[in-house]
């Protein structure tokens, strides 16, 4: 209960004043936090400067064997350059052959051994016998077998620490036999071996002595002179205080060997052992070890490294360590000056601490005091402004303008209410101006306020509405249902369409937005409404005018849709119209080109083949003519197709050239062609319509071109390598030129330049539109550019994939490249045009072949019956059984047998699809009318290979 009490009464006294708090909180660093930064300091700045000095010491002992090392490295490269030297060779070659003294080579490897601080250094034989010494070593003495030597006998060049006994040592130089005994503590025998820096070296081969070593080393056993040596490089001269600082000791196993540690008795500490710690961790365990210890009679700071011979086997040690004593004072003195320090930075601060403890309190107390009058209602008190810039100053400066603050806030309030005011009235204003009526209800369905409007729309007064209930002027929905509307309204809000009633009982139409609103901490039903009679009327007579416009809209697709069947059928009926016509111009063409073609091969005057040339000439251009509209009507009903095949655009272009000569040169014209070396040898595209368009515009530069020259060039526009090409043929000529207005409507069909060059020239205005239409087909473009009298140059761009070389078809897929003609062969000709039926068997008789002719397909089907042909020329157009449906019974008799008799349509139709439906049909090979005898006699050629055996019945045989 006491101690309670105590605590309670410590309590009170430390919160019931902020000065004895901070004056307690002052002291704190002096009498605290000084003895615990003291004691830190102690603990953890001790261990690191006795890390330090570990590892200053692990330095040391890494400089002792750095210097070993660079002794080791330096006595290789000597007895190296000495085993090829002159001076050495000369002396063991004389010694050899017995004509030089016998001390002459003993005599110069001792002055190389002085030289360079060996203490021995002999030449053996392969054998491993002494051949001379520097030492008085006897001739024919065995060397040691260690590793040193045998690594130079297989011509290894070798330099590593090694032991020998003292009897193996004495073989060498009594005197190295004798340093290598030592007197050890406890121990009477003393140590009888020796360890030693061993090199060795193969004279070279080329030398007159390739089987013969060098032979040397260092003796580390009291080799004073190295180990002072190296204490003086490790531990240099302090000039401060005039001695080394540190000691070197090499050991062999714990033994040292060669030291600068002195005994109390002023001899060298040579025989004295390692402690068990360090031969434990060293020696055994083969670590480097560094730290505190008793050496000998003092505390060192002490640092080992193991030495290995060059099988890796540990034989000693090397040492290095400095005295603990000059440290540890320089530590206390370190120590005891922070310590100082330390305690007069916390006797300043905790002064500090306490002046400004009671610089603070006086301040906090003066704005104790102006908040204590700002309760009591004085807004004229101030603290007024601190001198100084901190967190009190400030607060001062904020209190002030608190003080400030609230003065206007309270004036802020007063014009604030007075605008609520003003805003209320607004709003009331606004609220009974409404054009719509606006009513307010209370949760359960009664009115809070409404105004003007909508009391005036149901036929109350203002203070009549705000009485009744929802339910007295809704009249779609009962009582329940209004309730549960009004539970429902959400503040996101509704809209609906109901019927409402008036004071009169009259109803009427309205539209009602309802939304929840909260307002003083209640919620109502915010609701809108707005009589909707007059718009409901208009809508129903606009719905009525929208049903008559349907109806007229529906009239009129349907007109269109008829008329489009109209166009549809019109224009199918133009296409079979064309293509009748062109049956029915090809037939009597057929004749009149082929007859002419006979006549002209016949025996003829000169008056009579010129005749017939006119004859020819006249047949070829209305074929042109019926061929340019045959392809207009294509192109016009979409029914143009157009290949993707591989060929050569250069070859297509010279041939085009090549044939263009002759009406070149009729008129005296020069027709030059120019390949660009970048066209590609082969790109996909259609080669028959790029052929087309070509010879349209050379025909047309040729045909419109008096006098002068064609030029035709064939370029890439695309970058040279790609895997895409952009061909373009420029044809110009030195013409009649084309005017600026007339440069795109000579594209149009049926369209020339002016009427005078139809009347000069002919033609019938389709080359260039057919030309423009095929090259878009084709993905590219058709411009012209022109002056009048000087000329056009018409530019086709062909865009294209470049094909690989071997894409191109040979020679033997090309069917204008067929084999010649073999004579003699049966053909049945199966034509019901007398003209066609002796143009074809006139044409085939002058050729060798014997020919028979039916009149009908069922004739023919009878002829096949009982002969047998080689060949079968079958017109399609003909009475009671077409050539197609003759040849799919010739080859329903044919099936499941090896017979295949090729058949070849000969037709007027030349419609897009034709020639597909009639390969599908059974039939080989296509020929439009008018039959050319090239033609004709090139199709035949194509039906037999090599071993004349019908193309299609090898290919019907070939296995899968």
């Amino acid at each position: 209960m006491r101690t309670a009490t105590n605590l309670a009464r410590w309590r009170a006294w430390w919160t019931h004043s902020l000065r004895t708090r901070l004056v307690t909180l002052s002291l704190v660093p002096l009498l605290i936090a000084f003895p615990l930064i003291m004691a830190a300091l102690i603990a953890v700045g001790g261990s690191s400067f006795d890390r330090a000095l570990a590892s200053n010491a692990l330095g040391k002992v890494e400089g002792v064997r750095t210097y070993l090392d660079q002794i080791k490295a330096r006595s290789l490269d000597t007895i190296k350059q000495q085993a090829g030297s002159d001076r050495l060779t000369r002396a063991l070659t004389g010694h050899t052959a017995n004509i030089a003294p016998k001390t002459e080579l003993a005599d110069a490897l001792a002055g190389l051994a002085r030289e360079n601080q060996f203490d021995f250094l002999l030449i053996a034989s392969h054998d491993g016998t002494i051949i001379a010494a520097s030492t008085n070593a006897e001739a024919g003495q065995p060397i040691p077998n260690t590793f040193v030597t045998r690594q130079a006998r297989t011509g290894v060049a070798t330099v590593e620490y090694e032991t020998l006994s003292a009897a193996q040592l004495t073989l060498i130089s009594r005197t190295l036999g004798q340093r290598a005994q030592l007197e050890m503590q406890g121990d009477k025998a003393g140590m009888r071996r020796a360890l030693l820096i061993n090199f060795a070296v193969h004279f070279p081969l080329s030398s007159k002595h390739p089987d013969a070593i060098l032979f040397g080393g260092i003796l580390l056993n009291r080799n004073l002179g190295l180990i002072d040596h190296i204490r003086d490089i490790v531990f240099p001269v302090n000039p401060q205080i005039g001695s080394v600082a540190g000691s070197t000791s090499i050991f062999l196993d714990d033994v040292r060997i060669a030291t600068n540690l002195v005994l109390p008795d002023g001899n060298r500490a040579i025989g004295t052992r390692a402690s068990t710690e360090v031969v434990n961790e060293v020696l055994q365990g083969g670590k480097t070890w560094a730290r505190r210890a008793q050496v000998l009679d003092s505390w060192q700071i002490s640092g080992y490294q193991p030495l290995r011979d060059g099988e890796g086997r540990t034989l000693g040690m090397i040492y290095a360590g400095f005295p603990e004593a000059p440290h540890t004072r320089e530590k206390r003195l370190l120590l005891g000056s922070v310590a100082a320090l330390l305690a007069l930075s916390m006797l300043a601060l905790t002064a500090l601490h306490l002046w400004s403890a009671r610089h603070l309190t006086t301040r906090l107390s003066s704005i104790a005091q102006g908040m204590a009058a700002l309760r009591r209602g004085d807004r004229s008190i101030r603290v007024g402004k601190d001198r100084q810039g901190d967190e009190i100053g400030r607060l001062a400066g904020h209190f002030d303008e608190l003080i400030v603050a609230l003065a206007a806030q309270e004036e802020a309030q007063r014009q604030t209410e007075a605008q609520i005011a003003a805003e209320a009235s607004r709003r009331r204003a606004l609220f009974e101006h409404m054009h719509d009526g606006v009513v307010v209800l209370n949760d359960d369905g009664s009115v809070f306020e409404s105004n003007s409007q909508f009391a005036a729309m149901l036929g109350y007064s203002t203070e009549e509405i705000r009485r009744l209930h929802l339910a007295d002027w809704e009249a779609r929905y009962s009582r329940e249902q209004l309730m549960e509307l009004v539970r429902n309204v959400s503040s996101a809000g509704q809209f609906f369409e109901t019927v409402q009633k008036r004071k009169d009982g009259s109803l009427f139409d309205a539209e009602v937005s309802a939304t929840r609103i909260e307002w003083g901490g209640r919620y109502y039903v915010l609701c809108i409404a707005r009589d909707i009679t007059e718009r409901l009327r208009l809508a129903a007579e606009l719905e009525r005018h929208r049903d008559h416009l349907r109806e007229l809209v529906d009239a009129r697709t349907r007109d269109l849709a008829a008329a489009l069947e109209e166009a549809k059928s019109a224009n199918r009926a133009k296409s079979d119209f064309l293509a009748n016509m062109s049956h029915e111009i090809r037939t009597p063409m057929n004749g009149i080109l082929g007859m002419t073609e006979v006549l002209l091969d016949s025996p003829l005057s000169d008056e009579q083949r010129e005749y017939l040339g006119i004859v020819k000439t006249s047949g070829d251009n209305l074929l042109t003519i019926i061929n340019d509209i045959l392809d207009f009507s294509k192109i016009e009903a979409g029914r143009l197709e157009i290949e993707h095949i591989p060929f050569d655009p250069r070859k297509t272009v010279a041939s085009i050239v090549s044939s263009m000569q002759t009406q070149a040169q009729a008129k005296s014209l020069r027709l030059d062609l120019d390949v660009d070396t970048s066209v590609p040898p082969a790109a996909y595209g259609d080669p028959v319509r790029f052929g087309q368009v070509v010879t349209n515009l050379l025909g047309n530069a040729i045909k419109f071109t008096e006098q002068g020259r064609v030029c035709v060039r064939l370029t890439n526009l695309a970058p040279v390598n790609q895997n895409t090409a952009c061909l373009e043929v420029a044809v110009s000529d030195t013409g009649i030129g084309i005017p600026p207005a007339k440069l795109e409507r000579i594209f149009e069909a049926f369209v020339q330049s002016d009427s005078s060059v139809t009347r000069q020239f002919g033609g019938t205005g389709l080359g260039l539109s057919i030309s423009r239409q095929l090259a878009a087909r084709m993905g590219g473009s058709l411009r012209a550019e022109s002056e009048p009298g000087k000329g056009s140059t018409f530019r086709l761009t062909l865009p294209c994939a470049v094909a690989a070389p071997d894409a191109m078809p040979t020679v033997s897929q090309r069917r204008h490249e067929a084999p010649a003609p073999t004579p003699g062969r049966r053909i049945l000709i199966v034509e019901d045009n007398k003209v066609n039926q002796r143009l074809l068997a006139a044409i085939l008789k002058k050729q060798g072949h014997r020919v028979t002719v039916a009149g009908s397909g069922q004739e023919a089907l009878d002829l096949l019956g009982s002969e047998s042909f080689d060949i079968v020329l079958m017109d399609i157009q003909m009475p009671e059984m077409d050539g197609v449906e003759t040849t799919r019974q010739i080859r329903a008799r044919e099936s499941g047998l090896s017979r295949h008799v090729p058949i070849i349509a000969v037709t007027a139709h030349a419609m897009a699809g034709d020639r597909e439906r009639y390969l599908a049909a059974g039939m080989d090979d296509y020929l439009t009318k008018p039959i050319r005898r090239g033609e004709l006699i090139a199709a035949i050629a194509r039906l037999y290979d090599a071993n004349d055996t019908p193309v299609a019945q090898t290919a019907r045989t070939l296995p899968a």
